[in-house]
């Protein structure tokens, strides 16, 4: 373990050597940026260690060779092989996996056993029915957000606050957001933390044409993350230089013009933009009672800013119906300047020749606390059973297996992955320390039977002919009340 710190050490020595913004014409940093730097270098290696040495309390206990039994989706990497990996394969991420489950095996004398279901049985049904019989068959359950919400309401899981004693929400691998926005009635049913860096790479962000921008003479917008100017309003400022209709046809076409944008699902930047202001469609409160709060003055400006940008051929979506490997998108053959996607997306996009920079998703206005970046509902969630027979013993493991994520999964992801091997340029290794810090959990998105029509209000607004917020809001305003009302009666809250 030793040489694994002193390695991720040299590795953030090496890559937090130009910590702030250049402009377009890539000029060198002056002496006093180079002093900067090398106050952040020094930051950075501090953050790092305190990362690598976290103690986690646990007590030391010997389970005897105990198999411990996850039961997770299966079907693609991402998804898949989590927990277990054979041995190392010189793979960054492998070998981090591989590391991390021998530690917790060794430790607490275990074996790991990852079983899997079928990928297109995202609720998982053969684990209910198991649960439903009542049977032991696994210690801890990884499901898609919303079928796991939907499982919880089923009373087939337990609640973590009571039931995991081990588990400490207050130590740094278990974010507060997260926590906070997957509970119910008080009760939290399942959650994340750094079981997997799953929160990371779902998280919202942008890439750029960094050749486009010279081409255009813009500057590229690091100074303006830095400065806390990369508002709403310069990001669509921005995007809508690079529109061009390039056959001259006189109509925009994703597959021959250039756009500013390019998203690359429904599901992700429309839906996305409305938690650059730091508002919450649905807000837990500390007590757990619910509490509507996704209409404001400025969530209709933010709405209306972005369909703005719709409307003027600023944006389009990436066609996955038609070219589902995703090779024809207009970012990948340079024809569009932004690319809305996920922190994945930097690694996925690796064999692009154009050179592209990473920025987080802009904030509505300067005074803005945090560029917020909603985690992409797409990943897996866990919860333990009702079936469950020692969850003194899963709160230990599970605990472990989170600290050690953290300790082990975070860095080889976060630090070595995405910013040293897969990122472009040195500012952009910076831009990710911005997107990880503001990322947000949305309740609504879990508990789509809560929210209803607003749980993905800018892909329903999409669909609309004239999308139009404040009328869309409305006309669902009275349905989606009632639904928070009803759970916080049945949670025992007083509704009046």
């Amino acid at each position: 373990m030793k040489k694994r710190k002193l390695s991720l050490l040299a590795v953030i020595c090496a890559a937090s050597l130009a910590f702030v913004a250049c402009g377009g014409d890539g000029a060198n940093a002056d002496a006093d940026k180079k002093a900067e730097n090398a106050e952040q270098v020094e930051t950075n290696n501090e953050q790092l260690q305190e990362t690598t040495d976290m103690p986690d309390n646990l007590p030391e206990r010997d389970f005897g060779g105990y198999r411990f039994r996850l039961y997770m989706r299966g079907g693609t990497e991402r998804q898949s092989a989590e927990f277990y990996m054979e041995g190392e394969t010189g793979d960054i991420m492998d070998d981090a996996k591989y590391s991390r489950r021998i530690k917790v095996e060794e430790r607490f004398g275990i074996k790991i056993d990852e079983m899997s279901y079928d990928y297109n049985d995202p609720g998982a049904s053969a684990a209910q029915k198991s649960i439903l019989a009542g049977d032991d068959a696994f210690d801890l359950l990884g499901v898609h957000g919303a079928s796991m919400a939907a499982i919880a309401q089923k009373e087939y899981l337990l609640d973590w606050i009571e039931n995991m004693p081990y588990v400490n929400f207050a130590a740094p691998w278990w974010p507060d957001d997260e926590a906070k926005s997957m509970r119910i009635g008080g009760k939290l049913y399942f959650t994340i933390g750094e079981l997997t860096y799953a929160n990371t790479s779902g998280a919202a962000c942008m890439l750029f044409n960094k050749e486009l921008f010279k081409d255009l003479s813009i500057d590229y917008p690091y100074a303006d993350v830095t400065e806390g100017t990369w508002t709403l309003d310069k990001f669509v400022s921005v995007a809508k230089l690079g529109i061009l209709d390039l056959n001259g046809d006189g109509k925009m076409a994703p597959e021959d013009d250039r756009y500013g944008l390019e998203i690359y699902h429904d599901t992700v930047y429309p839906v996305n933009v409305f938690f650059c202001g730091g508002d919450k469609i649905i807000t837990v409160r500390d007590d757990g009672r619910l509490d509507l709060t996704a209409y404001s003055d400025r969530t209709i400006s933010i709405f209306e800013k972005f369909f703005d940008m719709i409307k003027s051929d600023g944006a389009c979506f990436q066609n996955w119906t038609k070219y589902p490997d995703g090779m024809n998108s207009a970012f990948r053959n340079g024809r569009a300047l932004f690319y809305a996607g996920l922190m994945m997306h930097i690694i996925t996009h690796r064999d692009l020749e154009i050179e592209f920079g990473v920025v987080p998703v802009p904030k509505y206005e300067q005074s803005t606390p945090k560029y917020y970046a909603n985690s992409y509902l797409g990943s897996q969630v866990f919860g333990v059973p009702i079936t469950a027979a020692d969850t003194e013993r899963i709160s230990i493991i599970v605990e472990a297996l989170s600290a050690e994520g953290y300790r082990i999964l975070k860095p080889a992801y976060y630090e070595e992955a995405l910013k040293r091997k897969f990122s472009r340029d040195e500012e952009s290794e910076s831009m990710i320390d911005y997107i990880r810090d503001g990322i947000v959990f949305e309740f609504a998105q879990y508990f789509g039977n809560i929210g209803g029509n607003f749980s993905f209000l800018g892909q329903q607004l999409l669909s609309q002919k004239e999308p139009n917020f404040a009328s869309f809001y409305e006309k669902n305003e009275a349905q989606i009340q009632k639904n928070i009302d009803k759970a916080n009666e049945e949670y025992g809250y007083d509704i009046n």
